[in-house]
C-alpha cells in the first residue's frame, strides 16, 4: 500500500470514529474536516455553526491565531 492510500485510509477511519480530523499540512496550517450532518449551534460571536464539530474548528483556529475566545451559547441558530 502506497503512503498516500495508507494516509486516506486512516484519514476516512478517523472520520468515523471521531468528530473533527484535524491534520497539519506541508505549509503548517491545521485543516479540520467534519461530518456534514447539521445540527446547528450557535456561538458567542454570533454566528449559526452547522454542528459541534465545526464549531470547535472555528474556536481551535481563533486559538491558534490568538483571536478572541468563541464558547458555544445554545444549540440551535443563532438569532438574526
Amino acid at each position: 500500500m502506497t503512503l498516500a492510500k495508507s494516509a486516506l485510509f486512516l484519514l476516512a477511519v478517523l472520520c468515523v470514529t471521531a468528530n473533527a480530523v484535524r491534520v497539519k499540512v506541508n505549509d503548517g496550517r491545521t485543516v479540520c474536516a467534519c461530518t456534514l450532518d447539521y445540527t446547528p449551534v450557535c456561538a458567542s460571536n454570533g454566528i449559526t455553526y452547522a454542528n459541534v464539530c465545526d464549531f470547535e474548528c472555528a474556536r481551535d483556529e481563533a486559538i491558534e491565531l490568538n483571536r478572541a475566545e468563541i464558547t458555544l451559547r445554545t444549540n440551535g441558530e443563532c438569532p438574526l
